[in-house]
């Protein structure tokens, strides 16, 4: 098992390897048929296209076994690799059960509250192009060989086998009797970098995952009572016998999945013809709007201070995470316990709706830079939460009582790998409460007209990116200068 959370993988990779589906000369003295302009047109249209990932899973869902199983089908674009490819396999956290390495001891009992349970994914067989190919499985990453692909090709399609098991416990992924759901599921590429590929083990601190934007599409089979929800447009179809849901999204980071035979679904359009939905076992009618409501108002608000959601749907899922609250693409889950109170309902879903903006539209590396989206989440919902004067007031007292708590721990500093965390509230005091002061005290330094542009800069140079540290650095320079750059720095210490 790796124990860094980081791998570098392939430091000597090999020179302008580009994908395209025909072999070269391979129309040279040949008579052009229908089918082989179709090809060369992909090949032109392709030549000055970025980079493009498409994940299309068909899946089927048994209800007694909990499992789901069938195809997923990769395609790649005009995307630089070794003859190594790897492939994140985060449901192998949760093979071992209590045993496991994703959890820190202080979350077990919340975790494992109905008991040991035990997840999985199982690769039955790995194809390229249609050929079998050998791939190699080191805990939750899949390692594919593609020495053998002609270099020439710009497009690469890889189809997986798949079976997964869905554990029956309170995290990301889990269930209950009422429902289960699975957030950083699906086998997904790691990061390709200059100095090779940028892997995680499912580490117990922070969000253990770094995703660029892709395109999913997913089709999943259930028994007809179901109700299946996912991140982007949800549509169903009945069968003969089931149901077929279908879910679309593009320029997304992850796709989480939620499946219910208890669903209530409830549904409020806002004025920009957004879908907002609450699925839910546990609220009645009354409380459901009251929830759309107050999500309305919070989607404006983050919407009017950063830039348009860029989507026409999204979703509040009942679930039973462990902290309460979990973002994903399009969709938040929300854990019973918190629904059940409204204030403390409105105020996980105001944070994890933050999301939307800070971990979705704009991207970062949440490997090391946890301070940019659960930091500058927490800090911009406390302006939805205070009045300016208040915001003050709140920050002084944090800071005097951010010092006492952190007291004991050596690594305070920002961005740090999160494999130096001890507990979760070792990680939550500095990526959350100091994070968030930092970026307070950067929107003093340029003061709220300037740092309105700066989070609008953000968004409109960042959207469907990822904000590295120096990108940041340097938009605060353009909106407050060096004493907004002194600030930032200046948190990347332990002192």
């Amino acid at each position: 098992m790796k124990k860094s959370i980081i791998g570098v993988i392939g430091a000597l990779m090999l020179w302008s390897i580009l994908f395209t589906g025909c072999e070269e000369n391979a129309l040279e003295n040949q008579t052009l048929e229908k089918s082989d302009i179709e090809t060369v047109t992909e090949q032109t249209r392709l030549e000055n296209k970025e980079e493009k990932v498409t994940y299309d899973l068909k899946l089927t869902f048994d209800e007694k076994s909990r499992k789901l199983t069938g195809k997923q089908e990769i395609r790649i674009e005009n995307m630089k690799m070794g003859d190594r490819l790897p492939l994140q396999l985060w449901m192998n956290a949760y093979k071992n059960g209590k045993k496991g390495h994703f959890y820190f001891p202080e979350m077990r009992n919340r975790i494992f509250a109905r008991g040991d349970s035990q997840g999985f994914i199982d690769i039955k067989a790995v194809a390229i192009e249609g050929k079998d190919i050998s791939f190699e499985i080191e805990d939750e990453l899949l390692w594919l060989d593609v020495s053998q692909v002609q270099k020439s090709d710009r497009v690469l399609r890889v189809s997986l086998d798949i079976e997964i098991q869905v554990p029956k416990i309170s995290h990301r992924t889990g269930g209950n009797d009422k429902a289960l759901w699975l957030g950083n599921w699906i086998p997904t590429l790691g990061i390709y970098q200059e100095e090779g590929w940028i892997v995680s083990n499912y580490l117990p601190a922070g969000d253990p995952f770094y995703t660029q934007t892709a395109d999913y599409r997913l089709q999943i089979t259930t028994p007809p009572e179901y109700t299946v929800v996912g991140s982007g447009m949800e549509r169903a179809e009945m069968l003969e016998d089931n149901k077929l849901t279908i879910i679309e999204g593009n320029n997304i980071r992850d796709m989480a999945l939620a499946i219910s035979r208890n669903y209530r679904e409830y549904i409020h359009k806002t004025e920009d013809d957004i879908s907002l939905k609450l699925y839910s076992y546990s609220l009645d009618q009354k409380a459901a709007e009251a929830y759309l409501k107050e999500l309305e108002k919070i989607m404006d608000y983050y919407g009017r201070r950063i830039g348009p959601y860029p989507y026409k749907d999204f979703d509040v899922v009942e679930t039973e995470f462990m902290t309460g609250g979990m973002e994903y693409p399009c969709l938040i889950m929300i854990s019973t316990q918190n629904l059940q109170e409204f204030t403390k309902g409105s105020a996980t879903i105001l944070h994890e709706t933050g999301h939307q903006w800070f971990y979705g539209i704009l991207g970062n590396n949440q490997l090391k830079d946890a301070w940019f989206d659960e930091g500058l989440t927490t800090f911009i919902q406390k302006g939805y939460e205070l009045q300016e004067k208040e915001l003050e007031v709140f920050y002084q007292k944090e800071k005097i009582q951010l010092k006492k708590a952190l007291e004991g721990w050596a690594n305070i500093a920002l961005g740090e790998d999160l494999s130096i965390y001890t507990s979760w509230s070792h990680y939550y005091r500095v990526n959350y409460r100091r994070a968030a002061l930092m970026h307070y005290e950067i929107y003093q330094a340029m003061g709220k007209d300037r740092y309105d542009g700066f989070l609008k800069s953000l968004y409109q140079q960042y959207q469907n990116k990822i904000v590295t540290r120096e990108g940041f650095r340097e938009l605060c320079r353009q909106h407050g200068g060096e004493p907004a750059v002194a600030i930032f720095n200046s948190y990347f210490n332990n002192q």
